[in-house]
């Protein structure tokens, strides 16, 4: 399949404390074509830094990253990153008015992904009524609406309650389902990263650096609790992730 990303020997550095820091060593990661894969580790593995520097947010210092000419990338954020000076319609429209649509088509193809999203009713709400569940909504709905052939995704659950979390991962992958889009998210959370990944890139910390990739290959959907065939096959795979995590944090020189 083709490669949306294709990262070869990435590393990159932060100066601190008057020396260079690495944070990132030797990344190798392709993702396909309506692939999702998640970028899980420990706190301090680079994982928010590798997907800042395949956004373009961030420069890398070595390594190549390749994306297909002219990709469009869509970005969501964990910290709710609306406009509060915007109506709801108006946050989303917002990056198709910078793309050149008139504001009548900005507007019409902004209320079709409030519609999709579940925010129909708050088109004209300020963000600052919205919820957490719904400012992330509509940070998601911002994102879709350049129509971006990758989607990047920094912990964009990870402040929510379980319930609202629960909700938001169904919701992305109906929007996934619909659109096939490529997705790429950071996650600390192992069962989410099972419920939602098609792989998963474990990262290990100091540098950042892949420990392992796992083909997550269970069917979907992913969250039948009735299907013991699926929970036993999920309860492995989340105790091989634990282990991998247990090593991570081993002191060195303690036996294996």
């Amino acid at each position: 399949m083709t490669s949306v990303v294709d990262v070869r020997q990435l590393g990159k550095t932060f100066p601190h404390a008057g020396k260079n820091r690495q944070v990132l060593r030797d990344i190798d990661l392709q993702v396909a074509q309506g692939e999702i894969v998640a970028l899980l580790g420990p706190s301090g593995c680079g994982k928010s830094t590798l997907l800042r520097i395949i956004a373009g947010l961030e420069q890398h210092d070595s390594g190549e990253l390749r994306l297909p000419p002219a990709v469009k990338i869509g970005m969501v954020f964990q910290s709710y990153s609306v406009f509060p000076w915007l109506s709801v319609e108006d946050n989303v429209a917002f990056g198709l008015t910078l793309q050149g649509a008139t504001k009548k088509a900005a507007r019409q193809a902004a209320r079709e992904l409030l519609e999709k999203v579940g925010l129909a009713g708050q088109a004209k709400a300020w963000t600052s009524v919205l919820s957490g569940g719904m400012k992330q909504r509509l940070a998601i709905a911002r994102a879709l609406a350049v129509r971006p052939q990758l989607l990047l995704m920094d912990e964009p659950f990870g402040a929510l309650d379980a319930f609202t979390r629960f909700e938001m991962q169904q919701l992305l992958l109906r929007l996934w389902q619909e659109s096939g889009k490529t997705v790429v998210f950071v996650t600390h959370d192992i069962d989410e990263a099972i419920l939602l990944a098609d792989r998963i890139v474990v990262l290990s910390p100091n540098p950042g650096s892949v420990n392992s990739i796992i083909p997550v290959d269970l069917p979907r959907p992913r969250h039948d609790l009735t299907d013991p065939t699926l929970l036993q096959r999920q309860a492995a795979l989340r105790s091989h992730l634990y282990q991998l995590f247990f090593s991570m944090q081993r002191p060195v020189g303690a036996s294996h």
